[in-house]
């Protein structure tokens, strides 16, 4: 037995070391092809976000120059002064394509494309000295004096033979010009570095897609290589697991499916050092669950305070007795009186001095096995007597009312405290005939207590007697 726990000794961590070094290696190989595969992976995401972005921004300066062309046919098509406005505020206020070319300059583009977008800029900026000068051409056409005209259309120079036209004939050439093929043609030279800057874009997100895709796919078949060669040096190390520890675990198991919280079980410790010591420190911690649980158990239904049974331990005793089919179950609920405004004067810990030592009055009258006192709530008490009657109630509440002033609250607690403590009782004679549930069988006695109180405290009654026998 030595020698085998000897070899249990010596052997529990020796087959580790071989896989360990294998796997730590296996692991930095596939951490390395991991940042390539991510590498790759965030690099296609960066050529994806790029493209949309740089389509996004071309199509916002597309957007801007129709936008133009369409405020510049609307003028010298209708002769509307708010169509010439809103032509230049956005070529100097909002100056979209301005900002859609700074935009796609900072972007990581190649010369090519940048070099088409900055053509697609200059043609379109081109194409505005032809639209000032319709502009030109319209606003002399409908007499508008010089200084009301856009600085940009004013300094507009027209030749001798423009000038000596007839405001409509000014007016008619602006509009051929605007509809007619030069200008056309000027618009789609605009649209073919626009067309060509969105063909190399898709290209190179493309070819580097490609590439980045093909990069990603080896990184994978090394990294399947790499976890095959895991799963092998798994498959070794489980199989030294099952024979160096898991065998004394089951029998462990064995035992602590006995466990229950409640029983005094103990493991046999056996096995490797790791286990024999797992052993003794799960029996002692076992140890210490026990006396905490009988603690906690017997806490739980006592009163934090009083250390009389709290109310769920009142609610199982009647819920119990009125199951079993128990008749003549006393109750009886015992109130302080005016005890809020005891405790407004005196302290809330005062107060809770006194409901200690009522507590302990009250627990001295009913022995156990004749029933149960405890504290229902606040200041209110209860008495559960099963079997007993309307007299022995009758007795028991006279003669907390003659003792209780008598109990010298003011010695115990505190000299300068002056009050003469009283209480208000009620009570009621329940049967499991009777069908009533625990809080309708509280709600008999208290509303005789809530009587007593009416009748000016200090006093007891009875439920069948204001409200006869139901």
């Amino acid at each position: 037995m030595s020698n085998r726990k000897s070899k249990y000794h010596i052997s529990i961590y020796t087959p580790y070391v071989f896989i360990l070094v294998l796997a730590i290696s296996l692991v930095g190989l596939s951490l390395v092809r991991m940042l390539h595969v991510n590498n790759s992976l965030a690099n296609v995401v960066e050529l994806e976000r790029t493209r949309k972005s740089c389509l996004e921004i071309i199509h916002n300066f597309m957007k801007a120059s129709d936008l133009l062309t369409t405020q510049m046919w609307q003028y010298v098509s209708t002769q509307k002064r708010s169509h010439m406005d809103q032509y230049w505020e956005e070529v100097n206020v909002t100056r979209t394509r301005d900002v859609s070319l700074r935009e796609l300059l900072e972007l990581n583009i190649n010369p090519q494309e940048r070099a088409a977008a900055i053509a697609a800029k200059n043609e379109s900026d081109s194409l505005i000295n032809g639209e000032r000068w319709a502009m030109r051409m319209t606003a002399e056409g409908v007499g508008m004096p010089i200084s009301e005209m856009p600085k940009e259309v004013a300094s507009v120079q027209l030749m001798p033979t423009d000038a000596a036209l007839t405001p409509a004939e000014k007016i008619r050439k602006a509009i051929e010009y605007a509809f007619g093929e030069e200008y056309n043609r000027q618009k789609q030279q605009i649209i073919a570095q626009v067309d060509d800057f969105n063909y190399g874009i898709n290209k190179d997100f493309t070819e580097s897609s490609l590439a980045k895709l093909n990069e990603f796919q080896r990184g994978m078949r090394i990294m399947g290589y790499t976890q095959f060669i895991m799963l092998i040096l798994l498959l070794l190390g489980f199989i030294s697991f099952m024979f160096l520890i898991l065998m004394p675990v089951l029998r462990y198991l064995r035992v602590l499916n006995k466990l229950d919280g409640t029983a005094n079980i103990q493991l046999t410790p056996s096995g490797s050092r790791e286990m024999y010591h797992f052993a003794r420190v799960l029996n002692k911690m076992y140890r210490q669950l026990l006396h905490r649980n009988r603690e906690r158990a017997m806490l739980s239904r006592m009163d934090y305070l009083t250390r009389i049974p709290n109310r769920a331990t009142i609610t199982e005793y009647l819920e119990a007795e009125l199951k079993k089919g128990t008749n003549n179950i006393g109750i009886l609920t015992i109130d302080i009186d005016s005890f809020k405004s005891f405790n407004d004067n005196h302290s809330h810990m005062i107060g809770d001095r006194v409901l200690v030592i009522l507590a302990e009055y009250l627990a001295t009258l009913v022995p156990e096995k004749e029933g149960l006192v405890g504290r229902l709530c606040g200041a209110e008490f209860v008495f559960i007597m099963p079997n007993t009657s309307s007299s022995t109630l009758d007795a028991l509440a006279c003669r907390i009312l003659r003792e209780v002033p008598t109990l010298n609250f003011n010695n115990k607690i505190v000299g300068h405290v002056k009050d003469n403590i009283t209480v208000s009782i009620g009570s009621c004679i329940v049967n499991s005939g009777d069908e009533l549930t625990f809080a309708q069988s509280i709600h008999r006695a208290n509303k005789a207590l809530y009587h007593s109180k009416g009748m000016g405290k200090n006093c007891y009654t009875s439920y069948e007697s204001i409200y006869g026998k139901h």
